[in-house]
């Protein structure tokens, strides 16, 4: 809970610095907000074990009300941090031609879905990396449509992936020091750290922000 007020309070300073796009952070935070959730119920089984302080069990899906409150928080970040970087007054308003089908549209988001499951499902991929390769396989389509945004989702992505390490290294590792050798399956990861954080949690922070924030300005903005 004390990680997802972390992300909250990123969160609130994003949303003021935004000029214009406020109504898109929104509703990519809210859209996305079921991403976690959903997320945990692959990461529960090979990535980490986390104790929530609310649980929420619905059939086999098993997550803390931190999931909800972190998705919504870190979508926001991303999809407000990509509008700053964002020329002013550029959107998504146009991309889309006019009698273009849901189907048309929604093929961007299915190769990486499809991806996901293929990794995970026949090949015994870890969720963390194949979500990962969901994320950029999903960003790399929408890019194509919009390849003028393709420095501003980098820059995006890159401060979103230090975000995540100073979260870990200035933050939680600080108020928790060994949470890492107890929540998570380390001889899982590939053992590389920085400055003591799993190379995995900026990298999934990196994919994951390639696909919220040019995904949510594309649909959302």
């Amino acid at each position: 809970m004390l990680g997802a007020l972390f992300f909250f309070a990123v969160w609130g300073l994003v949303f003021c610095l935004l000029r214009q796009g406020k109504a898109a952070m929104m509703r990519g935070s809210t859209a996305f907000a079921v991403i976690g959730p959903i997320f945990e119920y692959w990461h529960l089984s090979d990535y980490w074990h986390p104790e929530y302080m609310i649980t929420i069990s619905l059939g086999r899906l098993r997550f803390g009300l931190e999931d909800l409150l972190f998705s919504f928080a870190f979508s926001g970040i991303c999809i407000g941090l990509f509008r700053l970087q964002l020329e002013p007054g550029e959107d998504a308003r146009g991309v889309i031609p006019m009698g273009e089908s849901f189907v048309e549209r929604f093929f961007l988001v299915w190769p990486g879905i499809s991806l996901f499951g293929v990794l995970v499902y026949s090949y015994g991929f870890n969720s963390l990396y194949a979500i990962c390769a969901g994320c950029l396989t999903t960003s790399a389509l929408v890019l194509f449509r919009r390849p003028e945004w393709t420095a501003a989702a980098l820059r995006m992505g890159l401060l979103v992936a230090v975000l995540m390490w100073f979260f870990y290294w200035g933050y939680f590792l600080v108020l928790f020091p060994g949470i890492l050798e107890r929540w998570w399956e380390l001889e899982a990861l590939w053992g590389v750290t920085l400055a003591g954080v799993p190379l995995e949690e900026p990298l999934w922070a990196l994919s994951a922000a390639l696909f919220i924030g040019p995904v949510g300005i594309y649909y959302l903005d």
